[in-house]
């Protein structure tokens, strides 16, 4: 994505993007943590766990690495962020699989021409992110929605729109 909002291309440093963490360092990481840890495991956020700059979800081997996380840690909450353009039906219920897992769904505007808009990807990408709400629901998946307001993109309108529709899932 090339969210309007987004810092990266603003900060005095460059960010790298496109690159995932091999699984190998994955597993390093994980032999290094107590088996003890009861925290949930954020690999979206921040470092040391996360596995990709921006979407977790699109790491080629998502979930062998979710696979080495719960068999070391099999009932600690896995918590990740996202804009909800992978959440699709097979892998909403792979997904489900993990569980306890939390989501944080970015959802500035649930009208997919202005999803669209702030995410720079497609109205069918948007459409794709909006029905996840619906998904996590069915397969029982923790989310929380992230909103930035937008109100000269959006209006106040659409951003009270958007927050009531997160709040009525829950």
């Amino acid at each position: 994505s090339r969210c309007l909002f987004c810092s990266n291309n603003l900060n005095p440093f460059p960010v790298a993007r496109g690159f995932f963490r091999d699984v190998e360092d994955v597993k390093l990481q994980l032999a290094m943590m107590d088996e003890h840890h009861q925290q949930p495991i954020r690999l979206s956020d921040s470092l040391p766990g996360r596995i990709a700059e921006g979407e977790a979800f699109l790491h080629p081997e998502f979930f062998k690495v979710l696979s080495l996380v719960r068999r070391k840690f099999p009932v600690n909450r896995l918590c990740f962020t996202t804009n909800g353009t992978m959440l699709d039906e097979s892998f909403v219920k792979e997904l489900s699989r993990f569980k306890p897992v939390e989501i944080t769904l970015s959802m500035h505007s649930t009208r997919p021409d202005l999803w669209a808009r702030i995410s720079g990807k497609s109205p069918a990408s948007a459409k794709k992110a909006i029905g996840a709400l619906d998904l996590l629901q069915r397969y029982k998946i923790d989310f929380a929605g992230a909103i930035v307001p937008l109100p000269n993109v959006c209006g106040w309108e659409d951003i009270e729109r958007t927050y009531g529709t997160l709040v009525s899932r829950g």
